[in-house]
Protein backbone atom coordinates (compact mmCIF):
# COMPACT_ATOMS: atom_id res chain seq x y z
CA UNK A 1 0.00 0.00 0.00
CA UNK A 2 1.48 3.14 -1.45
CA UNK A 3 0.64 6.71 1.40
CA UNK A 4 -0.23 9.58 -0.59
CA UNK A 5 1.50 12.80 0.15
CA UNK A 6 -1.22 14.14 2.14
CA UNK A 7 -1.11 11.09 4.28
CA UNK A 8 2.67 11.82 5.42
CA UNK A 9 1.75 15.60 5.75
CA UNK A 10 -1.27 14.83 8.16
CA UNK A 11 1.20 12.52 10.03
CA UNK A 12 4.45 14.16 10.35
CA UNK A 13 2.03 17.22 11.55
CA UNK A 14 0.53 14.84 14.41
CA UNK A 15 3.85 13.23 15.49
CA UNK A 16 5.66 16.69 15.39
CA UNK A 17 2.51 17.56 17.81
CA UNK A 18 2.30 14.38 19.75
CA UNK A 19 6.42 14.75 20.33
CA UNK A 20 5.97 18.09 21.26
CA UNK A 21 2.86 16.78 24.03
CA UNK A 22 5.43 14.46 25.67
CA UNK A 23 8.21 17.29 25.85
CA UNK A 24 5.12 19.75 27.47
CA UNK A 25 4.45 17.12 29.96
CA UNK A 26 8.16 16.17 30.78
CA UNK A 27 8.58 20.09 31.22
CA UNK A 28 5.71 19.62 33.93
CA UNK A 29 7.17 17.14 35.59
CA UNK A 30 11.07 17.97 35.89
CA UNK A 31 11.01 21.90 35.80
CA UNK A 32 13.31 22.29 32.87
CA UNK A 33 11.72 24.68 30.40
CA UNK A 34 14.70 24.34 27.86
CA UNK A 35 13.00 21.28 26.99
CA UNK A 36 9.65 23.34 26.01
CA UNK A 37 11.33 25.65 23.45
CA UNK A 38 13.15 22.48 22.13
CA UNK A 39 9.93 20.92 21.35
CA UNK A 40 8.10 24.34 19.99
CA UNK A 41 11.27 24.67 18.19
CA UNK A 42 10.75 21.11 16.25
CA UNK A 43 7.41 21.16 16.01
CA UNK A 44 7.45 24.37 14.62
CA UNK A 45 10.24 23.29 12.18
CA UNK A 46 8.54 20.39 11.37
CA UNK A 47 5.29 21.95 10.35
CA UNK A 48 6.54 25.02 8.53
CA UNK A 49 8.77 22.54 6.66
CA UNK A 50 5.93 20.83 5.36
CA UNK A 51 3.83 23.54 4.90
CA UNK A 52 6.25 24.60 2.19
CA UNK A 53 6.41 21.31 0.43
CA UNK A 54 2.51 21.67 0.20
CA UNK A 55 2.47 24.79 -1.27
CA UNK A 56 5.08 24.08 -3.52
CA UNK A 57 3.52 20.92 -5.07
CA UNK A 58 0.26 23.62 -4.86
CA UNK A 59 2.39 26.11 -7.09
CA UNK A 60 3.54 23.77 -9.36
CA UNK A 61 -0.01 21.87 -10.35
CA UNK A 62 -1.02 25.48 -10.95
CA UNK A 63 1.46 25.98 -13.13
CA UNK A 64 0.38 22.95 -15.01
CA UNK A 65 -3.09 23.79 -15.28
CA UNK A 66 -2.02 27.32 -17.10
CA UNK A 67 0.13 26.04 -19.38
Amino acid sequence: MKATFNTWYIASIILGGVAFFALALSVYFTGQTILLYVGLGVFLAVTMTMTSIMAQGQRKSIKGEIK
